[in-house]
């Protein structure tokens, strides 16, 4: 019979719930690769159209705000996730929901951040109102798709948040936290790629 070390924290002593080192790792790289396809594709998708109609005669500019305060909170993000990972790692309880708390503030004020760079983007309002040629859609298609996925990572970042304020995540038993660490990475890295395609495609 297993028997419980006094030496533990509470939420430690539950040896049963441990995952091999890697567990989900598989299904998240594969996710990753599901993702690029899918922004790749998106992607070459606008080329075509762009190289189609280089000079629109309403074309969209590349908003001048929004844009920068979205990729510093996005960095951010992910600094934050990997200091939380680097916590839990050595058991630093209150650091690592600190952290992960912060982190999540910083999702949010990319949320805002791009709230602001679509305002500017739609008060272009003679080139939305053309047809494909002026950019937009892709713009629109490109960043809202961006977008979607941040709010699906604030979701499981906020899971993860609630798990840990329980007491769930320790130096061996942190699985969850990698895989979040890993997202928030991906999404920042598509992000920073984006935002130069961006640039290119309303220049």
């Amino acid at each position: 019979m297993r028997t419980k070390n006094p030496g533990l924290m509470p939420w430690q002593q539950e040896k049963n719930h441990e995952l091999p080192v890697g567990s989900g790792t598989f299904g998240l790289l594969l996710f990753f690769v599901s993702l690029s396809v899918l922004f790749v594709s998106a992607v070459i998708g606008v080329v075509v159209v762009k190289l189609q109609f280089p000079d629109p005669e309403f074309p969209v500019r590349f908003p001048g705000v929004g844009w920068q305060g979205s990729t510093v909170c996005l960095i951010l993000v992910s600094a934050l996730v990997h200091a939380a990972v680097r916590a839990v790692q050595v058991d630093e309880e209150r650091r690592f929901r600190v952290l992960l708390l912060g982190s999540l503030l910083a999702a949010c004020g990319y949320l805002v951040f791009q709230t602001i760079f679509w305002n500017a983007l739609f008060a272009q309002s003679d080139a939305l109102a053309r047809s494909v040629e002026s950019g937009f859609y892709a713009l629109a298609m490109l960043t809202a798709l961006h977008a979607l996925h941040v709010l699906g990572g604030m979701t499981f970042h906020g899971l993860v948040l609630f798990r840990a304020a329980r007491r769930r995540y320790w130096s061996l038993q942190h699985g969850e936290v990698r895989a979040l660490g890993l997202y928030w990475h991906f999404i920042d890295g598509v992000w920073l790629i984006l935002l130069g395609f961006l640039v290119w495609l309303a220049r």
